[in-house]
């Protein structure tokens, strides 16, 4: 995915291809999917960790 808006990026800023909107929108669609896959998925681990913490109490016995 990030070598699908490296080529988007790419096209952009160093040749003379003509980059839509909707080529845009494509990067941003792509690029919103990989921060969500990075953050969320570990907001999520994070969040399970925390409960867990705080079930026991304190640190693993």
């Amino acid at each position: 995915m990030l070598f699908a808006i490296k080529w988007l990026g790419n096209a952009g800023s160093h040749s003379l291809d003509e980059v839509s909107f909707d080529d845009v929108m494509d990067a941003y669609e792509l690029i919103s999917h990989v921060l969500d896959e990075l953050y969320l998925s570990r907001k999520k681990k994070l969040s399970a960790l925390a409960k867990k913490v705080n079930k026991r109490k304190g640190p693993k016995k």
